[in-house]
Formats: C-alpha cells, sequence, structure tokens
C-alpha cells in the first residue's frame, strides 16, 4: 500500500513562506490566517522529522533542508497546475475587470447594470473599488473610471459629462420647499408630495451636506451664486463666516446617500444624481449647478472590444439617461 502523503495544503503554504520568507504574507496570498500558515508548517516538519525554516526574531529563513525541499515542491505544484489549468480556462466565462469608486458602482453603473449584461451574456464583469488617483498609476482593470484633475487621472481617460455639482434632497424633506429663486426642480416627483406649495422651511434652511476632499463645495457654491447675483441664502445651521455644514461625508456617493435618507441637502456629481433622481428618491434645489476642476474620467484598454462596448454603453447612460 502507497504510503500517505501530507495534505497539499502543507505544501502550498510552505512553498508560499517560502518565497516570501514570510507567514504573514504566505497568508495573504493563500487566503489563510497567519497562525495556520504557521501550524501547517510546523505539522509538515513533524511529518517529515526536519526543520525547515529558522524562525528568528524579526526575520524568516530558510535551513538546508528547507532550500533542498523548495525546489521539489515548486516543480510538483507546477506539474498540478499545468494538469488543471486547461479545464479551468475552458469553463471560465471571459471575465472584463472594472475598477472604479464605490459611489460610481452604487449610484451610476449598478441601477443600469442588468442592461448591460443582457448585451454581453456571455461575460462575467468583475468590480474593482478605487478612490485614490494613485490607484490608477498602473492599470489593471479592462475599464477605469478614475476621479480627479485631468492632470491627475493620467493620459488616455476623457472626462465623463455630468460633472458639475447640483444640490440635491429627499423630496420628503422638500415637501414644503418655496418657489421661488430657490424654486425645487423635480424629476420623478413622488406622487402625493406637493413641491411648489410655500411652507415654513425652504430648501435654504435644510442642514448641509458636505464631500470633504473634493475642490468643490458650499463655500464655492455659495460665492458663485453671489457672483451671478443670485442671492442664495446661506442656511439657517451654518455658523457665521465660517459656513459649517452639519454632516461631512468622505465620498460623493455617501454624501448622497444622506441626502436620499433625508439627513440634509448635499452637493453631487449631476452624473450619480440622476437615477435617484428619475425615480424620485431626491429633487433638485434650485436651478444652479457648481462647476468644478475635478470629476470622473473614464479609459478603457483596446485588447478587448468589451471594454470598449462597456466605455460607450456608460457614456451613453448620462448621455441619455434611461426614462423609467
Amino acid at each position: 500500500m502507497a504510503q500517505n502523503l501530507p495534505p497539499l495544503t502543507w505544501f502550498r503554504s510552505f512553498e508560499a513562506a517560502a518565497r516570501h520568507l514570510s507567514f504573514t504574507a504566505a497568508a495573504d496570498e493563500i487566503g489563510l490566517t497567519q497562525s495556520a500558515v504557521s501550524q501547517q508548517i510546523k505539522a509538515l516538519e513533524t511529518r517529515l522529522n526536519v526543520i525547515l525554516f529558522k524562525r528568528l526574531p524579526r526575520a524568516l529563513t530558510l535551513t538546508d533542508e528547507g532550500r533542498r525541499l523548495l525546489p521539489q515542491v515548486e516543480a510538483a505544484l507546477q506539474v498540478l497546475r499545468q494538469a488543471t489549468e486547461r479545464y479551468e480556462l475552458a469553463q471560465a466565462p471571459q471575465v472584463l475587470t472594472v475598477a472604479a469608486s464605490v459611489s460610481v458602482i452604487d449610484w451610476l453603473i449598478i441601477p443600469h447594470l442588468s442592461d448591460f449584461m443582457q448585451q454581453e451574456k456571455d461575460r462575467s464583469v468583475r468590480f474593482l473599488s478605487t478612490i485614490w488617483p494613485d490607484d490608477f498609476a498602473t492599470p489593471r482593470a479592462d475599464v477605469e473610471i478614475r476621479f480627479g484633475s485631468e492632470r491627475q487621472v493620467g493620459q488616455g481617460a476623457v472626462p465623463l459629462a455630468g460633472a458639475a455639482l447640483i444640490a440635491v434632497a429627499s423630496p420628503t424633506l422638500l415637501a414644503g420647499a418655496m418657489a421661488d429663486d430657490g424654486a425645487v426642480q423635480s424629476v420623478g416627483q413622488p406622487e402625493g408630495v406637493d413641491l411648489s406649495r410655500e411652507a415654513e422651511r425652504s430648501w435654504t434652511t435644510l442642514p448641509r451636506i458636505e464631500t470633504v476632499g473634493t475642490s468643490g463645495g458650499w463655500r464655492e457654491y455659495y460665492a458663485q451664486a453671489a457672483d451671478a447675483g443670485q442671492g442664495t441664502p446661506v442656511p439657517g445651521n451654518q455658523r457665521g463666516d465660517q459656513q459649517t455644514p452639519a454632516l461631512l461625508a468622505d465620498s460623493y456617493g455617501l454624501a448622497l446617500r444622506l441626502a436620499v435618507a433625508g439627513q440634509g441637502c448635499a452637493l453631487v456629481p449631476k452624473s450619480l444624481a440622476q437615477d435617484a433622481l428619475q425615480k424620485g428618491h431626491i429633487v433638485q434645489c434650485g436651478r444652479q449647478e457648481l462647476a468644478v476642476s475635478e470629476g470622473y474620467f473614464l479609459a478603457h484598454s483596446d485588447h478587448d472590444p468589451a471594454a470598449g462596448r462597456f466605455a460607450s454603453w456608460l457614456q451613453g447612460l448620462i448621455e441619455a439617461p434611461a426614462v423609467r
């Protein structure tokens, strides 16, 4: 009878730890805890009756036995990879990788994603959530929606329409808004909610929601209104000249979520707000739009035709939003 072999996972842990010279890095690669990797390697050492690693206070090195075993384990794992690769390739669907912020994925892509998937039935779509411009330094996706200034987003990226910021709030919160210079422009107004009648509170008195880390906000919004002679009033919750918002959010998506929940009035890009406007979850407050130096930019790979089709589909959503 053939002798039982140690479990394959023990050899995988050993090979990864030997390559990284770190149990922690090996655990991250394999998807186990650092403790599990350490225990598996200890079990392999016990089974083989050898010491494979020198465990130093701040380092990990291979012993002579470990160095002798490593190339044999690497070769065996490579044989297994090659043996199974052709089966995996035959069964795996083609994957289109899309990198974007959670805000874009949540508010712009997901509401209409089923339409694209119907067009690309032989494709799977993988999303990578990214936020900062540094995440795009090395392309790692077929389609990338980058946020920043034109200088930050790099070459080959084209601006998406709808970058201007608009003020939005929940229609329930605005049910008694005044119909004056701060008139409410509602798309998809909920049945039974009269947004044109006068009431005690207008949208100018609502709490303000500010997105931090961006170049445009309520201060710029008021300044633009003053320059244009619109005279948009400073809300009652602002504190003197500081114009301190009631709520701070670290992304436009979160600010929009707060507005939908009736927590106040938020400045968000038109492109992100359009689906919620269409569905009546929010309404636009006033007619003013704030031009900003930052926005969303679209880049896609030329190697996969599906990437170009996704990019065209996304641009079409913004330029000609679906009517529901």
